[in-house]
């Protein structure tokens, strides 16, 4: 193969992989009419409930916070986290933190909301490296803002997590 033909291809390739990776990254999720969500994803364990500093692998949880009071105590001081709750406005909103154990070069992303008769269904998924570099377990904490026409708090919340590796 001639030189210009190889780097015609290695180019058209790696813009390939960049266009992939840019328009993951670009996505919203999916969420209905009259409702928004705004995510933070941290590595790491951001409630105070939890003695625990690490989940087991792929051991997950959620955990519904419906007041300022409630997310003082059950966030920890993180500065990001701290920064999310108090952008929240607890009289029109909620926060579900969204927990699993998982590689620490992956990252918990959400891709919809839907409502159901009687709450809302969280799809996440698991935003994997392309070439994972590590084998390590640590706590990921997706905390998701909702704010809802319908539900103040919503009786039925549930949550799922694939893209696992």
């Amino acid at each position: 193969m001639d030189r210009r033909t190889y780097l015609a291809l290695s180019g058209a390739g790696l813009g390939t992989i960049g266009g992939y990776v840019g328009w993951n990254r670009l996505r919203y999720p999916t969420v209905p009419d009259g409702m928004t969500v705004d995510t933070l994803s941290l590595s790491r364990n951001v409630l105070e409930s939890d003695e625990r500093q690490v989940l087991a692998a792929r051991e997950e949880r959620h955990t519904v916070i419906e007041t300022e009071a409630a997310a003082r105590t059950e966030i920890r001081a993180i500065e990001s986290a701290t920064d999310f709750v108090a952008a929240t406005t607890f009289e029109e909103a909620f926060l579900i933190v969204v927990q699993n154990g998982m590689r620490s070069d992956a990252a918990l992303e959400l891709q919809s909301v839907g409502r159901t008769d009687d709450g809302l269904d969280l799809q996440i998924t698991v935003d994997n490296p392309l070439l994972p570099d590590h084998d390590d377990l640590t706590t990921h904490s997706l905390l998701v803002r909702v704010t809802d026409e319908k539900w103040r708090v919503p009786g039925d919340i549930a949550v799922a997590i694939e893209g696992y590796r």
